[in-house]
């Protein structure tokens, strides 16, 4: 096994043989974070207007969220300014430019990992992800 396999196995390892007991600490933040989803939930129930999805605060602390935030963020403001001075028509107009924005680079990657592949390449990234 290489040294990174037998770290990340000891990291997984140690808490299943020898597992720390419960400390007030944790039990506060659990509560804390529980409390702040129940106060979204309750808002996003409760008032249409709501601006904060429940899932928001859930999905915001993962590691794809930290690499793909700006992506997410220029979307929602195209989507602002699309509707906002656009309307629903243009809107619906714009759809298929955007989602050809996506094909486009899901395609791209797909002729260079096909290419990668003929050349017998290994390990090379196509995507900053």
């Amino acid at each position: 096994m290489t040294h990174q396999a037998t770290r990340t196995f000891n990291d997984m390892a140690r808490p299943i043989v020898d597992p720390l007991p419960a400390d007030a600490r944790g039990w506060m933040f659990t509560g804390i974070g529980a409390l702040i989803e129940g106060v979204l939930m309750w808002g996003h129930h409760r008032f249409y207007w709501w601006p904060l999805h429940p899932l928001g605060f859930v999905v915001s602390v993962g590691w794809l969220t930290g690499q793909i935030w700006f992506s997410v963020f220029l979307a929602w403001c195209s989507k602002l300014v699309i509707v906002k001075w656009g309307g629903m028509l243009l809107f619906e107009k714009a759809k298929p430019f955007f989602l050809g924005l996506i094909l486009g680079e899901v395609l791209a990657m797909g002729v260079w990992l096909c290419i990668d592949g003929l050349m017998g390449e290994t390990g090379n990234h196509l995507s900053h992800m």
